[in-house]
């Protein structure tokens, strides 16, 4: 996957996924190849991983409505 502008809308559709770990070994590997070249993506995929990170550790606990707010915007 060339480094390209115009890719990063089809690196960032599949951000949620390779951060899950629910793409192909062929995807996975497109996809950390455009990260090795895109700083933009790379540090999406970062705030993507840190955000899955410390919500993980909020399962057993009520999360309240401004932060439930801040997620949703940060998520847009």
């Amino acid at each position: 996957m060339p480094s390209s502008p115009t890719l990063c809308p089809r690196v960032l559709d599949v951000i949620s996924d390779f951060v899950d770990g629910e793409l192909d070994s062929n995807a996975v590997a497109e996809v950390e190849q455009h990260l090795e070249r895109c700083l933009a993506c790379a540090s999406r995929v970062r705030f993507e991983l840190e955000l899955k990170r410390r919500l993980s550790g909020l399962r057993d606990r009520q999360i309240s409505l401004p932060l439930q707010r801040r997620i949703r915007e940060l998520l847009r």
